[in-house]
């Protein structure tokens, strides 16, 4: 009998930790687990992206806080060998086996240096406490794998595995059909929130509209709490009609195949997907330096690097070098490929289910 493999994140909205749960979910279908994706409620972008050999089992709580009973009951009733999740909705899912008297493993994973749900020591204390308890932690990148070390994780259960990428599945949507009124543009892809920095990306554009004369535009694919002021914001420096704002989509990468390039402005990144998703598609990055963008580009290697996260001048720098010089295409897909194809990661975590 095949083993049942759930993985939970309270909604299918999108985000970093939700897209590499599907990945995940329909890779480990692929070859041969009993897939169950778990979700607080129904709905969410992400949700059109999960495989038909993906079951999808929605608790109908609404939200994270009050799903606890449900949780126990889901495990009584499907009684699951393994259940995988991230961050700090690793809380309620050890309390709930608990509560059930059930053996079922957990797999847990960090994907942030910076996490909004975990404002206190106190509780980000009581996060690495509540990792030990799990029978084994994923961390996501080199530099996770050391703080969770320094926050006295058992090293016995960490391990290293780098998030999946589904090589086909990026590909195939990319063929989708463009829907812009131009060609000729610069990406951002990610959640507006603070920790995006992307009123530094602006900033920069603004620079870089200076000296490439092109008629070249910034579009910005991802939803967030900082939108209303981003968009006030282009209009304050005069960009407002070079800057387009799609709003979230489960389907970036039409937009990133097309690019010019993709910029990453953010201040704080563990392991950005983002990244290997444009590589995958031969598109040439620029990035701010976060660990992240540091491993994924091999320290600028395979795409452009900034020394630092507020000299607006270096990012358009880097832009135009970008925008004039990109990478070769076959080169950065032939590197994401080998260093972080999906296969790999999923012959990792199956030594842990």
């Amino acid at each position: 009998m095949n083993k049942k493999v759930t993985l939970f994140t309270p909604s299918l909205n999108i985000g970093g930790i939700e897209s590499v749960f599907v990945t995940y979910a329909c890779l480990l279908a692929e070859v041969g687990y009993d897939v169950t994706y778990l979700v607080c409620k129904e709905g969410g972008e992400l949700q059109k992206n999960i495989n038909h050999n993906v079951r999808l089992y929605c608790l109908n709580s609404g939200r994270l806080r009050m799903s606890l009973f449900k949780i126990v009951n889901y495990i009584k009733r499907e009684r699951p060998d393994c259940i995988i999740v991230a961050n700090s909705v690793t809380a309620i899912v050890i309390l709930a086996r608990f509560l059930a008297r059930s053996s079922v493993r957990i797999i847990t994973s960090h994907h942030s240096y910076i996490d909004v749900e975990t404002k206190s020591l106190l509780n980000r204390k009581l996060l690495w406490e509540l990792y030990n308890m799990c029978d084994a932690v994923i961390a996501v990148s080199k530099g996770i794998f050391t703080l969770l070390l320094k926050e006295k994780v058992d090293p016995r259960k960490l391990n290293l595995i780098y998030n999946p990428i589904n090589v086909k599945r990026i590909t195939s949507l990319a063929e989708k059909k463009l829907d812009l009124p131009y060609n000729n543009y610069i990406l951002f892809v990610g959640r507006l929130s603070i920790v995006k920095n992307v009123v530094f990306l602006l900033k920069s554009f603004a620079d870089f509209r200076s000296v490439i004369k092109d008629d070249v535009s910034l579009v910005i694919v991802g939803d967030g709490p900082e939108r209303f002021n981003l968009v006030k914001f282009t209009e304050e420096l005069g960009i407002s009609d070079r800057v387009c704002f799609i709003g979230a989509t489960a389907n970036p990468y039409v937009y990133m195949k097309h690019a010019k390039e993709l910029v990453l402005s953010s201040s704080s990144e563990a392991f950005p997907t983002v990244l290997l998703e444009s590589l995958v598609l031969g598109t040439t990055v620029v990035s701010t330096p976060t660990f992240g963008a540091l491993e994924i580009l091999d320290n600028g290697k395979y795409g452009y690097l900034t020394s630092s996260f507020d000299n607006e001048r270096e990012l358009s720098d880097k832009m135009v070098c970008a925008y004039q010089k990109p990478f070769n295409k076959e080169m950065l897909q032939e590197y994401v490929v080998s260093r972080f194809g999906g296969n790999e990661s999923i012959k990792r975590i199956e030594r842990l289910i």
